[in-house]
């Protein structure tokens, strides 16, 4: 009998290839940056992804054969406001449900702290995504607004 041949990404992580695992864990910067790169959002240096994962109140990492291949993250001040952020799929990927199951669990884990207030921000053409999950559009009257620091 021939010994079956394993990938060292698979020995590495542990899991088959394909095989998603969930986790609590935040993933590395460098990590983050290239799922921005693999949408097309705006990648900004490496240094600031490090900065805003220090931030995370609760994440969600979906990994397949040790690589993240989604990832979704809340800001929150612990006691009142919740913000969704980074809810991204590599491309490669999109259409199995990680974006859900990503959603599911960041939900899950705020209205378990105990938090009553959740927010978000949907990248353009993905709102119907999120009022699945209950999330209202606000009206264009409502209060808020936004200073964009960043280059289109």
């Amino acid at each position: 009998m021939k010994d079956k041949k394993v990938s060292p990404e698979w020995a590495a992580s542990g899991t088959a290839p394909g095989e998603l695992i969930f986790e609590a864990k935040l993933p590395e910067p460098e990590e983050v940056a290239n799922l921005y790169r693999a949408v097309g959002w705006h990648v900004l240096p490496v240094h600031a992804y490090r900065r805003a994962l220090a931030g995370t109140f609760i994440s969600v990492s979906a990994r397949s054969g040790g690589r993240l291949v989604g990832f979704g993250r809340v800001v929150s001040d612990g006691a009142i406001y919740a913000w969704i952020h980074d809810v991204i799929v590599d491309p490669e990927r999109q259409g199995e449900g990680i974006g859900r199951k990503i959603l599911k669990q960041l939900l899950d884990r705020v209205v378990a702290s105990g938090v009553p207030y959740i927010g978000l921000f949907a990248a353009k053409g993905r709102d119907s995504f999120y009022e699945t999950f209950g999330f209202k559009r606000r009206p264009t009257d409502a209060p808020g607004m936004f200073l964009y620091l960043m280059p289109d």
